[in-house]
């Protein structure tokens, strides 16, 4: 893969008097701002999916297409809309999306009162599109407006943060979503009472984020710009690096999608444990991925650092492949609970670690005036992955149930099907990376790129 050119060159400091990353308050408006907003987002999911997993253990042909079509109704307004909010972002403010977004978020989550009130899945899945939509127009206006309220050289360390928080929004909102549905029992309603709160006091903390120039004032609309736009798809072309990057990203994120669908089913189908404590695990990730995310910020210093990512690449595809293997040597619910809270702790470490370069490039490299559209492929790339993962998980489970009809003794004594096998897949998918990404560290001193 080709080195950046100076047309991408990483941009150094435009102004001196941008505060330093512990005294920004725009940053760290930013910071909680997108913690409640991901957490809020995972909580409802998450009890959307055990909703589905109950749909699932209730019906006569084993209802496998319930979680994969919550997971593709969440990610499809990623892939219709992620376009166009890039081109949003480049010709608006982004603290005004921001701050809009999460406006929007308080009428979606008052919506979901509504939905776990009337109980039918069609509803929650109506509401679950809602908020995928409201995701998608705020990631790029999130994601893009780091480098113009930060110094440059504070970004790899911004994005750790970022990345950190993220992660254990979506994994602690994902265990308070088991919690809280174990709680309520039939009165789920009150779970979108919960969200909405969390909605509005997100949109409180929004509020002190400072205005910046708008990227492109009067960016004309095309019709590409719903999906890729043609000066992005060029750049992509003539900056392999950036291609890479994009891609890996997308990787990440269909992994991402099929291990917590896969950890869901093996805790709730496979070793039984409950709502609440198939939830928990998600939270040992979450430990794992703070961990990571930080120690990759603090390693990089201010430098994109891409052997990190090789690193992390090998670590995570080692960590899935011992959870397969050792599910098969020993099949005792409790030991196995013990061993994956372990296991998907140190998972999330190296997923942290392979994330934070790649973000921090795809945020820093590309023309200013470019940015927001990048940033929208970006979220567009990502999130059509999340939707091949439901896809995937769906065929994986097919083929799971074909094989087990054939050889019975393949399924597990307490479960349907042998879910712990998607994880060895997943790991093979994985392990090609350290062996084939092979660029060198990006100091972030260069000129600014032009646009």
């Amino acid at each position: 893969m080709s080195h950046p050119s100076s047309s991408v060159a990483v941009v150094d400091d435009a102004a001196s008097a941008v505060a330093p990353l512990g005294r920004n308050r725009s940053y760290w408006s930013l910071l909680v701002t997108q913690f409640l907003g991901a957490f809020n987002d995972n909580l409802f999911k998450q009890v959307v999916l055990l909703v589905c997993a109950d749909y699932a253990a209730r019906s006569a042909t084993g209802g496998t297409h319930y979680q994969p079509l919550a997971q593709f109704t969440f990610a499809l307004p990623f892939v219709l809309f992620s376009g166009y909010a890039g081109f949003l972002a480049d010709r608006h403010s982004k603290r005004q999306i921001v701050v809009l977004c999460k406006v929007a978020e308080i009428a979606i989550m008052a919506l979901g009162i509504a939905a776990y009130a009337d109980g039918r899945l069609s509803v929650l899945l109506g509401v679950l599109f809602l908020m995928g939509m409201q995701s998608a127009f705020f990631g790029p206006a999130k994601y893009g407006i780091l480098p113009e309220i930060l110094r440059r050289a504070d970004l790899p360390r911004a994005n750790g943060w970022i990345q950190q928080t993220t992660f254990l929004a979506i994994i602690f909102g994902t265990a308070a979503g088991g919690w809280l549905k174990q709680e309520m029992g039939n009165q789920l309603w009150r779970v979108g009472m919960v969200c909405t709160v969390i909605a509005a006091v997100g949109t409180l903390t929004a509020l002190p984020l400072q205005h910046t120039p708008i990227a492109r004032p009067g960016l004309p609309f095309h019709r590409s710009v719903l999906a890729i736009n043609r000066p992005t798809v060029e750049l992509l072309r003539r900056e392999r690096g950036l291609l890479a990057a994009l891609l890996l990203s997308s990787l990440f994120w269909f992994v991402a999608g099929v291990v917590q669908q896969t950890v869901t089913d093996f805790g709730k189908r496979q070793i039984q444990i409950g709502d609440a404590r198939t939830a928990l695990l998600f939270t040992f990730t979450a430990v794992g991925i703070g961990i990571g995310c930080t120690l990759s910020g603090y390693l990089s210093h201010a430098t994109i650092r891409f052997g990190l990512v090789r690193s992390g690449a090998l670590g995570m595809s080692g960590c899935m492949v011992a959870l397969a293997a050792v599910t098969e040597i020993d099949r005792n619910p409790e030991w196995l609970e013990a061993i994956y809270r372990g296991g998907l702790c140190l998972l999330g470490g190296f997923a942290g670690v392979f994330v934070v370069p790649l973000q921090t490039y795809l945020q820093a490299a590309p023309p200013n005036d470019q940015k927001g559209r990048v940033l929208g492929a970006m979220n567009l790339v990502n999130w059509i992955a999340i939707l091949f993962s439901a896809a995937f998980y769906f065929l994986a489970q097919q083929l799971l149930l074909k094989l087990v009809a054939i050889w019975p003794a393949l399924a597990p004594t307490s479960a349907p099907l042998p879910f712990h096998w998607v994880l060895g897949a997943m790991a093979l998918l994985v392990l090609p990376i350290p062996l084939l990404f092979r660029r060198p560290d990006i100091p972030l001193t260069s000129s600014p790129p032009a646009s």
